[in-house]
């Protein structure tokens, strides 16, 4: 019996705001950040650049590896949103027994398919350091086959949330579920931990956050070097941003920060800078040289896996 799940989510409070809605249909998403970074509005990663649902199907369908469906044995799930999606998943059990879960909540491009390498990748440099987990990946709406039409920095917690009901709904404890998030997904993560101390009273076994930005400003700056510094702001306190959530995390969950020196998309920095503001009890950050954003989890090796260790039982 799947959970239901009712949640309340703040309104955005970006301003002034953009007629996004009328403008949409006749640019690009790339056309769309930078024009709003010219006139000095912050469009949040998660508005600005998951827009186009169809346009990210197409990427997953060109660079997801589906073949790696036929090499392990991976259960398709499907789950219900409070809102009432259907979501759609897959559970990759470890090769041994074990009641470690990991919940990944993916950035802004490709769908469980994609991801599924990465994941995998995880999963086997914890298993060569006599650690096992299991794995649940999800696609917020509008993703590969889960329903709706776009996934917003409003809805996409929402989806995260209604994936940790799942696993609980299928006997997973809340001291075994670890959240990991890439990039957005790690802003995804840290939004959903906090809404899951405040409905339920439960905390995750611990925040694996990779590839994270800092702030939607920051992330606007990167996204156009040398004009956003004149111009980009936020007014008031947006719904996912790292740089206040961080602060917000229980300080008993353990948190690991993930980052490539050679990340292009955001530097290295803004973990540095989130590291710095967490307050958690357990904290550490991994730095890998000349690692990239997508390709993060593929990179590590024994001697950072073997820092992620102390977290699974």
């Amino acid at each position: 019996m799947i959970l239901s799940i009712s949640v309340s989510t703040a309104q955005s409070r970006f301003l002034p705001q953009i007629p996004m809605k009328s403008v949409r249909s006749l640019l690009g998403n790339r056309a769309i950040s930078t024009i709003a970074t010219l006139f000095g509005h912050a469009i949040h990663p998660l508005d600005a650049a998951v827009i186009s649902t169809k346009f990210f199907r197409q990427i997953s369908d060109k660079i997801g590896d589906a073949s790696i469906l036929n090499t392990r044995a991976i259960q398709e799930v499907n789950f219900p949103t409070s809102d009432g999606r259907l979501l759609h998943g897959y559970y990759i059990p470890a090769e041994e027994k074990t009641d470690n879960v990991v919940l990944f909540s993916h950035g802004r491009s490709g769908d469980v398919n994609f991801w599924c390498p990465s994941m995998l990748s995880l999963q086997k440099g914890l298993q060569g350091q006599d650690k096992n987990t299991n794995l649940f990946l999800f696609d917020y709406r509008g993703y590969g086959k889960s329903e709706g039409n776009r996934p917003t920095r409003l809805t996409a917690p929402k989806d995260a949330y209604a994936a940790w009901c799942f696993l609980r709904a299928a006997n997973f404890k809340p001291e075994n579920i670890h959240m990991v998030g890439h990039s957005t997904g790690s802003a995804v993560a840290l939004k959903t931990t906090i809404m899951l101390e405040k409905y339920r009273g439960e905390k995750p076994a611990s925040l694996i956050l990779a590839s994270s930005y800092e702030s939607p400003r920051q992330a606007a700056i990167c996204a156009k070097p040398g004009i956003g510094p004149l111009k980009v702001f936020v007014v008031g306190k947006t719904i996912l941003n790292p740089e206040v959530m961080i602060r917000k995390i229980s300080p008993a969950v353990p948190v690991r920060f993930i980052h490539g020196t050679g990340d292009k998309y955001f530097p290295h920095e803004h973990s540095e800078t989130l590291f710095e503001r967490s307050v958690a009890y357990d904290k550490d950050i991994i730095l890998r040289e000349d690692g990239q954003h997508v390709e993060i989890f593929t990179e590590l090796g024994p001697a950072e896996f073997a820092r992620l260790t102390s977290l699974f039982n």
